[in-house]
């Protein structure tokens, strides 16, 4: 389970204050008390998606992540995350991706919970 902390949300809402739907998707994550994974479920719902489960029933973040790697572990991607620069960061995903931004929202909050270099570096080593 992945969970974010309000200091972290806080630290998203004021990156992502210009962005309407980030706004909306940091309200859900706020009333899923963090969960990403409670969070996930009820936007691809909204956004008539079908959610990505893994073994457990779950959403699989991994998975999810792992289907956007060659953006997220992109140079460019990884610096505007290393620098905190999220809405750069989801702007730079919505023009890779066709995916809704409150998809992408969750999956950017994923990578940068995990930590990104270590997600890359995982990733490359599988």
């Amino acid at each position: 389970m992945t969970i974010i902390s309000s200091e972290e949300l806080v630290k998203f809402r004021d990156a992502l204050q210009d962005n309407d739907e980030a706004l909306e998707t940091i309200e859900v994550i706020e009333e899923c008390n963090g969960n990403l994974v409670e969070a996930m479920d009820i936007v691809m719902i909204n956004a008539g998606m079908e959610p990505v489960r893994g073994d457990d029933d779950w959403i699989d973040f991994d998975n999810i992540a792992k289907g956007l790697r060659n953006f997220i572990c992109d140079p460019a991607f990884k610096d505007l995350v290393v620098n905190d620069a999220f809405a750069l960061a989801l702007a730079y995903l919505l023009t890779k991706t066709d995916h809704p931004a409150a998809f992408l929202i969750l999956v950017l909050l994923y990578v940068v919970r995990k930590g990104i270099n270590h997600f890359c570096g995982q990733e490359q080593a599988n």
